[in-house]
């Protein structure tokens, strides 16, 4: 798991430039997470049955932890074991979006010599034990995030097609 230094970072430990494997696996998952972003506020737009283009603006705005909560509440009444299926993957996307986050809010300092299968990133947020908090994420746990977002993004555009399908049926609206 991501580690916080804090006090404890050695600056000599750092090597400021990333291996292309590094790199390439941030922006990996940037760009999965954000896949899996279109996807929810599509199904967002579905379960509420809301114009893409109209509301693409207002849905884009709202969190995509927010978006599962609502698609899960709504969807609890006429299909419960698909509200409980978010439920439980909204709580596995809180957890591995904390690393991304990381990687799209924080500098990236680096790698640390002694291990370099973990990138340093520093928050621009005070540590307890004084200076600034840094933690070192390993490379491992941002692939597992990647992974599980595309996973996701891929549950959820079956949701949104099995929706937008009933859509014109005597499903019960949502």
């Amino acid at each position: 798991m991501r580690k916080t230094l804090g006090g404890q970072f050695d600056v000599d430990d750092l090597e400021r430039v990333l291996t292309p494997a590094a790199r390439d696996a941030m922006l990996d998952l940037i760009l999965r997470w954000a896949s899996l972003d279109g996807a929810v506020s599509q199904l967002y737009a579905a379960v509420f049955n809301l114009d893409d283009e109209e509301r693409a603006d207002e849905i884009s705005s709202e969190k995509m932890s927010v978006k599962l909560r609502k698609v899960e509440l709504t969807l609890r009444p006429a299909l419960p074991a698909i509200a409980t299926a978010i439920g439980k993957l909204k709580k596995q996307a809180d957890k591995f979006g904390k690393v991304r986050d990381t990687i799209a809010h924080f500098h990236c300092s680096g790698m640390l010599r002694s291990k370099p299968d973990y990138l340093v990133f520093l928050r621009y947020r005070k540590h307890a034990g004084g200076g600034l908090i840094v933690d070192a994420v390993p490379v491992e746990q941002i692939t597992d995030a990647t992974r599980f977002a595309e996973h996701l993004r891929s549950v959820v555009e079956k949701m949104d097609r099995i929706i937008r399908e009933s859509a014109h049926s005597d499903w019960p609206p949502v």
